[in-house]
């Protein structure tokens, strides 16, 4: 296994090389790929999940992933069929210290739930004051609802292991579980703010 990750580095290196790539940047590229190596092994065990037939995947996935879903509001109540159906299109992605994960003014078509690590969340109040929260748990559950700017911005303080909840496989599950999803919706109704509340409602 470390000679076929030391032989991935080498083309790496190749590649940037090629590219020209300024030392800082390329600095991040190799700590982005040692990181990815010595915490996942290039996501070995999201790729072992996804060579299962599907309902052993499925299992497994809500195994590892249901305690934080079910921790945001919107899925607290969700039958763990859904939950298992969420868990299994959950997608792996790996943040740098400092890194950004939503850029406010661009859209954003997902949620994200933290695994690993820690991210400070930017956004500007109503009188325009910068807010500053630090989340390990769950953002940008309206990524799931809205296809709007948003007005938030989400950068990782840590090495960061995220697991992301596309808008467009959420709207899968919804389709194969109507009846569950609408006691989904009404529980995000009842426990967000109203103005959030509203877009879920529009939904």
């Amino acid at each position: 296994e470390g000679h076929n990750h030391q032989r991935k580095m080498d083309g790496v290196a190749s590649a940037m090389a090629a590219l020209d790539l300024p030392a800082n940047t390329a600095n991040r590229v190799r700590d982005y790929f040692d990181y990815v190596w010595l915490r996942h092994r290039d996501h070995a065990g999201y790729n072992f999940i996804r060579s299962l037939p599907y309902t052993l995947g499925s299992r497994i996935s809500c195994e590892v992933h249901k305690e934080r879903i079910m921790a945001c509001p919107l899925f607290k109540n969700a039958h763990i069929k859904f939950v298992a159906a969420v868990a299994t299109v959950l997608l792996p992605e790996v943040y740098l210290p400092s890194e950004f994960i939503i850029v406010a003014g661009y859209i954003s078509r997902a949620m994200y739930f933290v695994r690993r690590g820690r991210v400070e969340m930017l956004k500007r109040d109503e009188d325009r004051e910068l807010q500053l929260t630090i989340c390990d748990d769950f953002f940008d559950v309206l990524g799931l609802f809205t296809s709007r700017q948003r007005s938030l911005s989400v950068r990782s303080l840590t090495h960061s292991d995220i697991y992301k909840l596309p808008s467009s496989q959420f709207e899968h599950v919804i389709r194969e579980y109507p009846g569950i999803a609408m006691g989904v919706a009404d529980d995000a109704v009842n426990s967000f703010p109203e103005r959030n509340a509203a877009i879920i409602r529009s939904r």
